[in-house]
């Protein structure tokens, strides 16, 4: 097994204007790695977003562009698995969406997605560009203070530049949220999911649930989830999630965070033979420091391995500290 070690520093810096009715925020992020003994373990990612969210009387309305330009050793990781090599991907995303209230009980409304992937020198990587657009209405039902119902439904199209037939994936999404008690909250949704090609034809149940407790000292959660995404190999897949959360304060100023996270990706369509099968597990600790209202500092452990069944396992430790300015971060 391979082995390099090296330094990783992360910038994150947003900025926010907002009216009565409108607001507009600017997100951007800068992450570095530099290792001392394997260049190609080297990466360059930064991020750029623009978020605008406008409220009407009755509507609201929002618009989403995000361009993205990593290395695939950070987007490839818990997707297709595909690390062996570190090549260079870049992604623009863009989404509309509008909400509108129809009465004081039932609400409506719509999103339009698109995103753009392309993958640089990587002829030989197996992975491939990829475009992918969804489109989803939902209907959604303030049943009493303690439950809200809503029904979502989705259509979708991935289509990549490899010789892949375009899939088409359709679902149907029962969503339901309830407060049984003052600090507890409950999220749980089923429903089926249809994807298909040319070749290959292939249903199921897409679902999640999500059980949490918030009190003044802490919170805990557990969620575990199952869906159909796009990846780089440009096909879909089923990812399933379970994921554990608990967060203590130690006193008024010092913090503790421990988060666990498990999951299975799976190819969909596998007429032409499954290349996908990844496993993973990453697990997270952070101390935090509130030195003022606008400064904390934080402390950070961090590990993750996955293991693809057709490529050698990864692992990837951490020790980071944090400094996080009006919550703008900076890590090293």
């Amino acid at each position: 097994m391979e082995e390099a070690y090296g330094w990783l520093s992360d910038f994150q810096l947003g900025v926010t204007r907002a009216t009565e009715r409108t607001s507009i925020g600017l997100q951007s992020s800068l992450q570095y790695a530099r290792y001392t003994d394997e260049n190609d373990y080297d990466r360059n990612d930064r991020s750029l977003a623009l978020d605008i969210l406008h409220q009407a009387e009755r509507s609201q309305w929002t618009a989403d562009v995000q361009f993205v330009r990593d290395n695939t050793l950070t987007s490839e990781f818990e997707t297709t698995g595909l690390v062996r090599t570190n090549k260079i991907h870049e992604a623009f995303q863009a989404a509309v969406g509008t909400t509108y209230q129809l009465t004081e009980s039932w609400t409506a409304g719509s999103k339009l997605s698109w995103a753009s992937n392309h993958y640089r020198d990587a002829e030989f990587s197996d992975l491939t560009d990829y475009d992918y657009g969804r489109v989803s209405v939902f209907g959604e039902l303030q049943a009493s203070d303690r439950s809200r119902w809503s029904l979502n439904a989705s259509a979708s199209e991935l289509h990549s530049d490899f010789e892949r037939p375009t899939t088409e994936d359709y679902s149907l999404m029962l969503r339901w949220t309830f407060v049984p008690r003052e600090l507890w909250t409950v999220h749980a949704s089923i429903g089926p999911s249809l994807s298909r090609s040319e070749v290959d034809e292939q249903d199921g149940a897409v679902y999640g649930l999500d059980v949490g407790r918030r009190s003044e000292k802490g919170s805990w959660s557990i969620a575990g989830s199952r869906e159909r995404t796009p990846t780089g190999l440009g096909v879909l897949i089923l990812a399933d999630r379970l994921t554990l959360f608990t967060e203590r304060a130690l006193n008024e100023t010092l913090n503790i965070s421990l988060q666990g996270v498990a999951g299975r990706n799976r190819e969909l369509l596998t007429a032409g033979g499954r290349r996908l099968e990844l496993k993973f597990a990453r697990l997270e600790a952070r101390l935090g420091w509130e030195l003022s209202r606008e400064l904390r500092c934080h402390f950070t452990l961090a590990g993750i391995e996955q293991n693809n069944v057709n490529t050698r396992r990864a692992q990837n430790y951490s020790i980071s500290i944090g400094i996080s300015w009006n919550g703008e971060s900076l890590y090293l």
